[in-house]
């Protein structure tokens, strides 16, 4: 088995649906609702910006994970941040998760951010972050109002 990591195309947008639908109904169960007309305009707007990007985890010609993301400039600082909008390796092929780090973290260096930031769904994945060199700003809190 041979993975490999590289830029999304338009022809992997159902995978990537089918895998944030599992990541949003295992991570955030009814914290979040997922609708795949939401993902579809989120893929194609981040394929087809300068300022967006999909890389996929491949292995053997099957999308096993991906992750995605934008540069903005910080209304705060005017410095060109990278945030990470979703990441989701599927769990019999976890492996491939770290180097889908990497590319996005080359990305955005290559893109002119001076930082980069991640979301933690939980304590697992923070402190892996806080492994690999991240460090915790804030807690994002939600409640439903509607």
């Amino acid at each position: 088995m041979i993975t490999r990591i590289r830029h999304a195309r338009e022809a992997d947008v159902p995978s990537l649906i089918e895998m944030a639908m599992r990541f949003l109904g295992t991570v955030y169960r009814d914290r979040i609702t997922g609708s795949p007309d939401a993902l579809a305009g989120l893929f194609a707007h981040l394929l087809g910006h300068p300022r967006g990007c999909v890389f996929v985890a491949e292995v053997d010609g099957v999308i096993t994970g991906g992750i995605c993301g934008h540069v903005f400039v910080h209304p705060m600082s005017g410095e060109r941040v990278a945030s990470e909008l979703g990441w989701w390796v599927e769990p019999h092929s976890r492996g491939p998760g770290i180097r889908l780090l990497k590319a996005f973290e080359t990305w955005a260096s290559v893109a002119g951010a001076s930082a980069i930031q991640m979301v933690a769904p939980n304590a697992r994945v923070a402190a892996f972050y806080a492994r690999v060199g991240y460090e915790p700003i804030e807690t994002t809190y939600q409640r439903r109002v509607a």
